[in-house]
């Protein structure tokens, strides 16, 4: 008896650990929203080459790698300075 219950107890925990790992795909609009994008944006973004996306059939899918192509690929130089 004291198997089973030690049994479902690690196939409890097994899915809270599932649960607590981050996202790795999120659908246009939830992008949209954690990126302060608007969805019409994302989905431009979704046709240049090279941006992390996967679509299935009708559907696009951005990867989390995305945050960080978007990051690099629109950051200013450090050492950059603006004319006034």
């Amino acid at each position: 008896m004291e198997d089973i219950v030690l049994e479902k107890l690690e196939e409890i925990k097994e899915l809270l650990n599932k649960s607590l790992e981050p996202r790795q795909l999120f659908d246009v609009i939830k992008f949209a929203e954690l990126a302060g994008m608007k969805p019409r944006r994302v989905r431009e973004l979704c046709n240049v080459k090279g941006f992390p996306c996967t679509r299935d059939e009708r559907k696009i899918y951005v990867h989390r790698e995305a945050f960080e192509w978007i990051k690099k690929r629109y950051e200013l130089p450090q050492n950059r300075r603006f004319n006034k």
